[in-house]
């Protein structure tokens, strides 16, 4: 999975929090290393590919 290594090397200089929303919830991912910018866009365009049309991107 496109990212997926760096991500797991990183995982700890990634702040990720989660907010519920009255129609469901928001995670976001933030953090101030530009590889694991790019390595999280990679895997979430990975994600949006692998899981069809049903997926949200953005």
């Amino acid at each position: 999975m496109p990212g997926l290594r760096d991500l797991e090397q990183g995982h700890s200089r990634i702040d990720i929090r989660y907010a519920e929303l009255p129609a469901g919830a928001r995670i976001t991912y933030s953090t101030t290393d530009a590889s694991l910018v790019e390595a999280l866009h990679a895997w979430f365009d990975a994600q949006v590919t692998d899981h069809g049309q049903h997926a949200e991107h953005g």
